[in-house]
């Protein structure tokens, strides 16, 4: 039986320091994000893991696995933008949603299904739900599930370090150094997270996932288990963590999918680059009109009309249905 919503949780531990920029600043010591939490009887600012950041490292791994598999190179970089990067919204043709496109695209393309995109003027809401990284810890036992109390027994405080690092300011003045003087090093603190601390966090598909879309998951999960890292700096050896998710994660009947159907999804993705590219320059062409004309006009197509040949492989898996998208 199809469940309306899967659930993967655990606990994720942190094998390293783990920076995150946030937005707080104190002269040259860069803070870490926080969130408001009540705690008995006041308010405090909990550090914590962004969900945003989790979701666009797994979108990046996954639509990169995937042109892997298919052996596909994206050929515009706006398509390319859509699948890797979220996309952006814009306006162009008579602002009409082509619903039977995105019942396509997201039953033909599980990762479309699980992260959604923004290309020309369609928005696809995604299927998954990626939770902050939160820190288990007395302050943040209230909304942790009850399985895991046994791990919120501290202060987020003990979680809580530092380190630094040199810059080199390569201005002196507004001007550019002189190659041959001395160089300005600047140091920066960065409040981190420290190794040991762990956190929950959770992953839900609702809408009815498939077996190929729970699978979908699980195979981002299993390319981000091969070099676990969150934050910033992971070239310099931050951030490294281990994924303590509940369960097996079994990636087998996506990547089956993906096999089976290589051939019609090259074809369908060729033929969806090919259409936008078709739609775009039409109405660019168009805006290049008087604004007299233009009123005389008929309405403008729809950018993202895939009617007719612009169909590509047939089948697939049960389709979704969305009308917006989250930034990554």
């Amino acid at each position: 039986m199809v469940e309306r919503v899967y659930k993967l949780e655990g606990i994720v531990t942190a094998k390293g320091r783990i920076m995150q920029s946030g937005t707080q600043k104190a002269g040259a010591h860069s803070l870490l994000p926080t969130k408001d939490v009540w705690f008995k009887d006041d308010v405090v600012p909990m550090p914590y893991i962004s969900a945003n950041s989790i979701r666009g490292k797994l979108r990046r791994l996954i639509m990169e696995d995937m042109c892997r598999q298919l052996g596909y190179k994206f050929k515009n970089d706006s398509v390319w933008h859509a699948f890797f990067g979220g996309g952006q919204l814009k306006g162009g043709g008579d602002g009409m949603i082509d619903a039977s496109w995105r019942q396509e695209i997201v039953a033909k393309i599980p990762p479309v299904s699980l992260w959604a995109f923004s290309l020309g003027n369609q928005m696809i809401e995604g299927k998954l739900i990626v939770f902050d990284m939160d820190i288990c810890c007395e302050e943040n036992a209230v909304s942790i599930p009850e399985k895991y109390y046994k791990l919120c027994t501290s202060s987020f405080n003990q979680a809580i370090g530092s380190t630094f690092f040199t810059r080199r300011d390569d201005k002196q003045d507004g001007s550019v150094k002189d190659e041959d003087g001395p160089a300005i090093q600047m140091k920066v603190e960065v409040q981190c997270i420290v190794p040991g601390t762990r956190f929950y966090h959770a992953f839900v598909l609702r809408h009815y996932p498939t077996l190929v879309e729970i699978s979908c998951l699980h195979r981002a999960i299993k390319l981000w288990n091969e070099y676990p890292t969150i934050g910033g700096k992971a070239s310099s050896g931050y951030g490294q963590v281990e994924l303590g998710y509940d369960g097996v994660i079994h990636d087998q009947p996506y990547l089956d999918y993906l096999a089976a159907n290589r051939d019609g999804l090259v074809k369908y993705l060729d033929d969806m680059t090919a259409a936008f590219v078709r739609k775009s320059e039409k109405l660019a062409g168009k805006g290049k009109k008087s604004k007299v004309k233009e009123k005389e006009e008929k309405p403008g197509v729809n950018l993202l009309d895939f009617s007719g040949n612009d169909r590509g492989v047939e089948g697939g898996q049960q389709a979704g249905t969305g009308a917006t998208r989250d930034n990554d």
